[in-house]
């Protein structure tokens, strides 16, 4: 659901322009403001069982993450210096080769790559951490103050993952509760009415507060879609969506790594140099995303190259 709200996200043609009108702005900026902090939250669920087991090995550990994240981020922010180089005068902010050595720094001329290369340090940074101490609430106080530095000091680079060790932290103790939670959320019929409430009272704090990835819009809709998927998590393959939703739960990672490319050249070409129908234009760069990374994950997949599956999507 994280996954398709973000490919939703990107799908506005008008987004790296001016908006067309105050509507699509207002919902891109409502999608913006909540779901890469949910990204984070969810790693935080998933990491969980790896930072409690101080019996793990370290070096085996970041290794898997060396391959998941860091390879294809730089493998894909190098590649992206081509196309921005050889179709410099489409773009809507040409590249500056003097500073490709930001790469490292997170600073990729693929702008969606950004979360990967965070996603990598924060990762790194709470394995080692919780070598030290198994205490999740010195893990929580860890994040809390990165978050406050990063607030008040603004830090660059590292800003991003000083950001978001909080809400990686916060996702982490949804797995550590998530048998009370389970306990409160599952059958009860009040959840889909309160998550419905959350996200329409994100409806005027996106737009007060108009910054993304805002902590209160972040903790009102996180909480909604995190209620939603455990009340209807049992029955999520009896119909189409659900069944539709696991499939794109499957490819999600190697899909958001391509779906900009496909995305980019729609707004592009066919919006911007073209003046393709709006509609049209927003329904393909949505749809296409999602379809031909799909198919091209499938056809990684049939090959078998591990090399091919390692860089499409840090698969080894």
């Amino acid at each position: 659901m994280a996954f398709l709200l973000v490919l939703l996200g990107h799908s506005f043609p008008d987004s790296a322009y001016e908006f067309i009108n105050s509507g699509t702005r207002i919902a891109h900026e409502y999608i913006y403001s909540f779901h890469m902090p949910l990204f984070f939250v969810i790693s935080g669920i998933c990491m969980m069982h790896v930072l409690k087991d101080p019996e793990r090995d370290i070096k085996v550990d970041i290794k898997k993450r060396i391959i998941r994240l860091l390879i294809p981020y730089l493998f894909w922010s190098y590649v992206a210096i081509i196309p921005k180089v050889v179709f410099s005068k489409f773009m809507y902010l040409p590249y500056d080769s003097s500073q490709t050595w930001k790469i490292l720094l997170g600073s990729s001329p693929n702008g969606t790559m950004w979360y990967i290369w965070t996603l990598f340090f924060i990762n790194v940074i709470f394995i080692l951490l919780s070598r030290v101490t198994q205490n999740e609430y010195v893990w929580a106080g860890v994040a809390v103050a990165g978050f406050v530095v990063q607030k008040i000091f603004g830090i660059p680079y590292a800003g991003l993952i000083l950001h978001n060790c909080l809400y990686y932290v916060i996702g982490v103790f949804i797995a550590i509760w998530k048998t009370k939670i389970d306990e409160n959320v599952t059958g009860n019929k009040v959840v889909p009415v309160i998550a419905l409430g959350l996200m329409l009272v994100n409806v005027p704090v996106s737009i007060i507060l108009d910054t993304q990835a805002n902590l209160v819009s972040s903790v009102l809709c996180g909480t909604a879609l995190v209620m939603l998927v455990i009340y209807v998590k049992d029955g999520i393959t009896k119909n189409c969506l659900g069944r539709f939703i696991l499939l794109a739960s499957a490819y999600s990672y190697g899909i958001y790594i391509l779906s900009p490319w496909v995305q980019v050249a729609i707004r592009i070409f066919l919006y911007k140099k073209l003046g393709l129908n709006y509609v049209i234009c927003f329904a393909a760069m949505f749809v296409l995303g999602f379809l031909i990374p799909y198919c091209v994950l499938k056809v990684s997949e049939k090959l078998n190259w591990r090399w091919l599956n390692v860089l499409l999507q840090g698969k080894a």
